[in-house]
């Protein structure tokens, strides 16, 4: 519960000096696009904590207000905390889900918290290239496919994806002329 009530916020910038620390807290509880990384909210979380909205994953409420007062519950033996833990892979694996849906800033949030978890999860680093490639930001869809290749220089998916990169670019140059 250490991040629960502005009481717990408001603690936390005088005994730590987390400078600004409900203010961030307010911005993270009015995001509506779940899910986010914590780190991009609080400058001193350094992992790859990810906050999601857990309303449609059967999950039992732990501490909430009742009657303008905090009620407080232990859980059941038969909740598994467990199942809210996603690893990179299972991020990325539903952002190519959002890419399908052709939900582009889903997708983008996605593979964020999977790189986020992982920085060398080749496959988000793929997808996301494929994501500014169709949001038209070129460069930066070009440097993330270099850097994969100058990690592993026989990344077929990329060597490809750098390919069809380089044609729009042709092309684009193309038109223009």
């Amino acid at each position: 519960y250490a991040y629960t009530t502005e009481e717990q916020l408001k603690f936390k910038e005088i005994y730590y000096g987390y400078s600004g620390a409900l203010d961030k807290w307010k911005e993270l509880n009015a995001q509506t696009d779940y899910p986010v990384c914590l780190k991009d909210y609080f400058d001193w979380v350094n992992d790859g904590s990810v906050v999601e909205d857990v309303s449609d994953k059967n999950v039992t409420c732990l501490a909430k207000i009742e009657n303008s007062s905090w009620h407080f519950s232990y859980g059941s033996a038969d909740k598994n905390p467990g199942i809210l833990l996603k690893s990179d892979e299972d991020y990325a694996r539903d952002a190519e889900n959002a890419i399908n849906n052709n939900d582009l800033a889903k997708a983008r949030r996605l593979l964020n918290c999977a790189l986020n978890i992982s920085e060398n999860n080749i496959d988000a680093k793929n997808n996301l290239a494929v994501i500014e490639m169709l949001d038209k930001h070129y460069e930066n869809a070009m440097n993330i496919l270099i850097g994969i290749i100058n990690e592993d220089c026989n990344n077929k998916t990329a060597i490809q994806n750098k390919r069809v990169l380089e044609e729009i670019i042709e092309k684009a140059i193309t038109e223009v002329i």
